[in-house]
């Protein structure tokens, strides 16, 4: 009799969690409020049943099984060792599931928000699994979205999803797609739809298709124009040295790379010395608006290659440039005995 109430009557968040942690939870159990069992790393067991207004199991690397049954306005198990996200998972706002080693398979959930970032093992998104704002940043092992998926999703970032080698053309709702990273998507399909932004930086995308000619397209979170993303020989260093806007100049000149800039452009020799990996030198290039750009000269012992080394605006000697890309917050005591 005692059970039976037990699985009717609500539990307190503090008693839910001693009762949990006990190891004797009971068949069903309802919390009142949040239940917050975080890094418990003795957690092994949980009701069959589980209902409160929210449940962080994150860290719980014990839990291998989550309950038949959870409803919940948000759930979030990252660093667990669950191996499979079920179909009786009920949740009403956010599911985050990041970072999770041992996570193979995503059942057909209806949840608003899905992250499964970080989860290398990930492989498979079954048929039914429906989502508005789905992240599988870093899930190397998936190579396609279900169809319900692609009916569904509103913002998709697939950024360093290195399996995707195409993506389908008929996404219902697609507002944003973040492809950064993905170093084997050479193009996206001709009838592709995305009604506001797309991220490309990283990618091994080169044009859009006629479909995307109005999207926006962004570069590591900054919007530029389509040349700058897709044709950085356009680049110019009049370009960079012109430009205002400084978050917009930094993706210029790591579209274009250091080293093409620093050759291309008038650089001013602000000091020279000489270690014991040989010479050195502080290249100066003035902005017309904002701090100017300073690089460290060198050329590896070994190879006899050069390199620009990007330092702070602020540096004044070689040896302070050295010291700073070396580490060291006092330039006093760098005193490389080789440098390799």
């Amino acid at each position: 009799m005692w059970g039976l109430f037990e699985s009717v009557l609500p539990w307190s968040e503090q008693r839910a969690r001693e009762r949990i942690l006990a190891g004797r939870p009971p068949n069903r159990m309802k919390v009142q409020g949040r239940l917050v069992l975080a890094n418990c790393e003795t957690l092994r067991e949980l009701p069959n049943r589980l209902d409160a207004s929210a449940i962080d199991l994150s860290g719980c690397i014990n839990v291998r099984r989550l309950p038949r049954r959870i409803r919940a306005a948000a759930l979030v198990v990252s660093r667990a060792n669950v191996l499979t996200l079920t179909a009786g998972l009920q949740i009403a706002r956010t599911l985050v599931a990041e970072l999770c080693p041992r996570l193979q398979a995503v059942e057909a959930i209806r949840v608003p928000e899905l992250s499964l970032r970080g989860c290398r093992a990930l492989e498979f998104l079954a048929e039914g699994l429906t989502v508005q704002r789905l992240v599988l940043n870093g899930c190397s092992r998936i190579t396609q979205l279900p169809k319900s998926v692609v009916a569904s999703v509103v913002h998709l970032d697939l950024s360093h999803c290195d399996g995707f080698t195409s993506l389908p053309d008929n996404f219902g709702h697609l507002q944003t797609l973040d492809i950064s990273g993905c170093s084997n998507l050479a193009e996206l399909p001709d009838g592709i739809r995305i009604r506001s932004r797309i991220e490309v930086a990283g990618s091994a995308v080169r044009r859009l298709p006629w479909s995307l000619k109005s999207v926006r397209v962004s570069w590591r979170g900054m919007e530029v124009p389509d040349r700058v993303a897709f044709d950085p020989k356009s680049i110019t260093v009049d370009d960079i040295l012109t430009e205002r806007n400084i978050t917009l100049r930094s993706v210029l000149l790591d579209r274009m790379g250091v080293e093409s800039f620093v050759r291309q452009s008038r650089a001013i020799v602000a000091d020279s010395d000489r270690d014991r990996g040989g010479e050195l030198r502080l290249l100066r290039i003035p902005f017309e608006r904002g701090r100017d750009f300073l690089c460290l000269d060198v050329r590896c012992p070994s190879t006899g290659k050069q390199y620009f080394l990007r330092v702070p605006p602020d540096m004044r000697t070689c040896h302070q440039a050295a010291a700073w890309v070396a580490g060291f917050r006092n330039p006093a005591d760098y005193e490389p005995a080789v440098e390799t």
